[in-house]
């Protein structure tokens, strides 16, 4: 009976990180988003002989500007982001973000946050688009004192709303060269004798996120839209639909990467956000109704952080970006573990060996209980076969036989969950370090010995998985047979399972589960001599 209990926790946890590693979220129903802006009743030539109350933007292209035949560029860059502005619209075509050199030394490519699925000609789909059909004209380039990187872009409507879009590549804490902030100022001027009225304005990032070619398969999946409330700690993940816009930051983020929006309270009304099968992602800063006064001038300022999704980094920053890290059920217990393993990095140099004494740590501290489970789980094994004689000898009376059994125990002075309770406790540690290691940005291009190179892909030639699952077979060994004939079959397929499902895992998650597997061995094969 406790053998049954033991596996069904096993096997318990096993379902969970399957579901882990291979849920996909439901497909949300497409939301249909309203436009940047709607069209007047009233035609364009009778509109040329009245004087409405207020003018109705249009999306029409303004017969004031010339309008270049090819779009035209501007490229922003310092040592964190190169970032690729295109006249449709001001918008961002790329998002390039320089990862540190241990990266580049490896031979990654440069990370485009713009989804590289977009078309070159879907200026619509490129990131903070201001009326995609509108062309823009830079007036401005400039390297400004603090450092920072400007670049100016002006448009006009033939209502005479008049567009300035300002991006400022930098960070005002004076770190610019070394920091994945920038700035987007847009400044809306009326330069008519009537209001204007800009209806359900938006603003925001759409087409998902990008990622390196090594993850694009599981981007979609892992993909969220959401956002950062104040005065709560807790973030929140968007689904389709529309939200009040009330929160320190909101972006979109993937396993390593996050954009996110900084603005000042209250210069917009709320969130729209969709995300489904056929949409990648998206998340707007909106408004449903802006009116500008003849002659007035109305600004908006954003603060952007686009770059890797690091918790040391992110906490460091005091912004709460740091909470977009997701580490899972047991959050606390996972931070804790980060802050370990980054004191063990300084002391080895090296994340693997780094994972390593946190793994023999985390055995040593659970070492009692591991002990109380073995002991008990040889009792048990002791006590077989009296318990296959009970159960042969009472096969027609479940009643009987269940008394018999809690009998025998009680004489042995043995529990039946005495090696299961211990496992149950253990597993909360287990998995707050499971989720760090699958999540932490921290590991992205750091080797550890020989072929691995980078802890945060797979293991290329699959040696450590396959040494893992051979490491769980003969511990199943050391556990011996149960009684049970399709328990037997299963527990066979165990490591099997366990294999398959860590082939394309992390290598330092990987690393860690076979560090485990050893000491386990080692701790359950020193038990089996010790109580036999």
């Amino acid at each position: 009976m406790e053998k049954n209990v033991l596996w069904a926790t096993i096997l318990s946890a096993v379902f969970l990180m399957g579901w882990y590693y291979f849920f996909m979220p439901a497909a949300q129903a497409p939301v249909s988003i309203p436009g940047t802006t709607s069209q007047t009743n009233v035609s364009q030539e009778d509109g040329k002989n009245l004087e409405p109350a207020f003018t109705k933007t249009t999306q029409l292209l303004d017969a004031k500007q010339s309008i270049p035949i090819q779009p035209t560029e501007r490229i922003l860059e310092n040592s964190k982001l190169k970032i690729a502005l295109d006249s449709r619209g001001a918008s961002v075509k790329h998002w390039w973000i320089k990862e540190d050199e241990r990266i580049t030394l490896n031979g990654k490519e440069l990370v485009d946050l713009v989804n590289s699925g977009l078309s070159s000609s879907g200026a619509d789909s490129f990131p903070l688009t201001t009326f995609p059909e509108l062309q823009f004209k830079e007036v401005r380039y400039a390297k400004l004192g603090s450092g920072q990187i400007s670049s100016v872009w002006k448009a006009e409507l033939d209502s005479g709303l008049e567009i300035e879009k300002s991006y400022f590549l930098g960070d005002e804490r004076g770190s610019e060269e070394e920091s994945y902030f920038s700035k987007m100022v847009l400044v809306f001027r009326n330069l008519s004798k009537n209001p204007i009225v800009l209806e359900n304005f938006k603003l925001g990032w759409q087409g998902g996120l990008g990622t390196t070619k090594s993850e694009l398969k599981e981007n979609q999946s892992v993909t969220r839209l959401l956002a950062y409330p104040s005065p709560t700690k807790e973030v929140i993940k968007f689904k389709s639909g529309k939200e009040n816009a009330d929160f320190t930051w909101a972006g979109i983020d993937n396993r390593y990467y996050l954009f996110a929006f900084l603005p000042k309270q209250g210069q917009l009304d709320h969130i729209l956000t969709e995300k489904s099968k056929t949409n990648s992602g998206e998340v707007f800063l909106a408004t449903d109704r802006l009116e500008i006064s003849s002659g007035e001038s109305k600004t908006y300022a954003f603060k952007l952080y686009g770059g890797p999704k690091g918790y040391t980094h992110l906490k460091e920053l005091g912004l709460g970006l740091e909470h977009a890290v997701d580490f899972g059920y047991f959050g606390f217990l996972g931070k804790w573990a980060l802050k370990v393993l980054n004191a063990l990095k300084k002391t080895t140099g090296n994340y693997g060996w780094a994972i390593i004494l946190l793994t023999c740590a985390l055995q040593l501290l659970l070492f009692p209980l591991s002990m109380k489970s073995y002991r008990s789980t040889a009792a048990m094994k002791k006590l077989q076969p009296k318990i296959q004689e009970l159960q042969k000898r009472y096969k027609e009376d479940a009643k009987r036989l269940n008394q018999e059994m809690l009998s025998l125990y009680k004489e042995s002075k043995t529990n039946p969950f005495g090696g299961c309770l211990p496992m149950i406790l253990q597993i909360p540690v287990f998995w707050a370090f499971f989720t760090m290691l699958r999540n932490s940005y921290e590991l992205r291009g750091t080797p550890w010995i020989f072929w691995i190179k980078d802890l945060s892909q797979h293991d290329p030639y699959y040696i450590l998985p396959v040494v893992m699952g051979g490491g769980m077979f003969l511990q199943q060994k050391l556990s011996g047979s149960v009684g049970d004939p399709t328990q037997a079959k299963v527990m066979m397929f165990m490591p099997i399972i366990f294999t398959a499902m860590f082939l394309n895992f992390p290598s330092g998650l990987v690393l860690y589960w076979l560090t485990n597997s050893i000491l386990s061995i080692s701790i359950q094969y020193w038990c089996t001599k010790k109580y036999a």
